[in-house]
């Protein structure tokens, strides 16, 4: 723990350095309206950057985006090295850029203590939604989260736990601490894109046991999964157009989620623990120069909006054959059923959970009973066996 503290202080040094820099360049920082704010939450002062392109003008609801700074960053380094602003000047949404309190020799989210609906931190971030929705034209259907390091811890547990609220989000460099990996139940499918560097050595890509981080490919894993997205994904080498940045960018799509939900890993061969395409330079460390991240996070959310994803998935829910789908209660049925019919119900290791009996008139099931997972409804009708997956909340 201290020899990754001491890391994140050295990477803040370089990124405060290269800020100084940048700031004396021209054209760096934009004619748009960036505003300081602070709010009060719980008698704690919290402050934030919101970014306001000059092509929004309050006359249409546009997107909002949450942007999380790592550990021992703020709000202003991550508007500089994780930076949209130039993609919200033509594609006009709002950024907003929250920053942390102390969490321990630096600032930063509280991700890594056991799960808590009342954590300060979630209690800032809704707080900051709504006020922001009740003074600007926020389209509510099309909110997102993204960030780096611990800001991707905090982009997943938004995710997990306020899936109503966030439409989609994206992680760089981040990944889920086993407490929360654990208890992750989301109310809907959300899409999920993750990038990050196969040689980052402050969140390993496999892992690290000793602060409970969970391996990248459990993280993807497991969304593919709360998606019921195919279970074999598609993988791209994309084009080295960068030779000198001594890396090159794998991508992995889990494709076929509910309501057309994907998964997306970029890896990053021979990356560090950096944001991939920015200009802002960490002594020592790789930054791949093949894809901009900010560009690709942005082109992967804004193709989600909450009332697109519930009306597409209700549409696939009914030609399934089934609907609601997670559900809660009642089950719906949407298939033939000729006279009478047995069903089983099993969870995803195989064991019986229920048995049944359906005549055609029936068209729903009381699954109130059941405990939250995901099972299969196994439905034997005129000498077939109809197979459904569905997730019980």
């Amino acid at each position: 723990m201290e020899e990754i503290k001491r890391k994140k202080k050295g990477m803040r040094k370089r990124i405060l350095n290269s800020l100084v820099c940048l700031i004396s360049l021209p054209g760096v920082f934009y004619g748009q309206q960036t505003l300081v704010q602070n709010m009060d939450v719980d008698g704690v002062s919290r402050s934030y950057r919101l970014y306001i392109p000059g092509s929004y003008d309050g006359t249409s609801k546009v997107p909002l985006l949450f942007n999380f700074h790592g550990y021992t960053s703020n709000a202003l380094e991550q508007e500089n090295y994780g930076d949209f602003r130039k993609i919200a000047d033509t594609a006009n949404f709002l950024i907003v850029h929250p920053d942390g309190l102390d969490i321990g020799n630096g600032t930063g989210w509280d991700n890594f203590t056991a799960y808590n609906p009342e954590n300060r931190d979630y209690l800032f971030v809704n707080k900051l939604a709504d006020e922001l929705i009740a003074s600007y034209a926020i389209d509510t259907t099309r909110i997102y989260s993204t960030g780096m390091s611990n800001g991707s811890f905090m982009s997943h547990d938004l995710a997990c736990f306020f899936s109503q609220r966030f439409a989609a989000i994206a992680s760089v460099a981040g990944s889920m601490v086993s407490l929360h990996y654990a208890v992750c139940n989301p109310t809907r499918q959300v899409p999920v894109m993750h990038i990050h560097g196969i040689n980052d050595a402050t969140v390993p890509y496999g892992g690290n046991s000793l602060q409970n981080f969970r391996s990248v490919e459990d993280v993807i894993t497991k969304w593919a999964e709360v998606n019921q997205c195919t279970a074999s994904p598609e993988t791209t080498m994309l084009p080295d157009v960068v030779l000198t940045d001594l890396s090159k960018v794998e991508r992995v799509r889990y494709r076929n989620g509910n309501g057309e939900v994907r998964v997306e890993l970029y890896r990053v061969i021979g990356g560090g623990h950096t944001w991939p395409g920015s200009s802002i330079p960490l002594g020592g460390l790789v930054t791949n120069q093949d894809i901009d991240a900010s560009v690709e996070i942005w082109n992967f959310l804004s193709s989600y909006s909450l009332q697109d994803q519930a009306a597409s998935l209700m549409e696939i829910q009914r030609k399934n054959g089934i609907y609601p789908n997670p559900v809660e209660d009642r089950l719906h049925l949407d298939f033939d059923i000729d006279g009478v019919a047995s069903y089983e119900i099993r969870d995803l290791q195989g064991r019986l959970c229920r048995v049944g009996v359906l005549n055609g008139q029936e068209k729903e099931l009381d699954l109130s009973e059941l405990q939250t997972g995901y099972y299969l409804l196994l439905c034997k009708t005129s000498g077939k066996t109809v197979q459904k997956k569905f997730q019980k909340q």
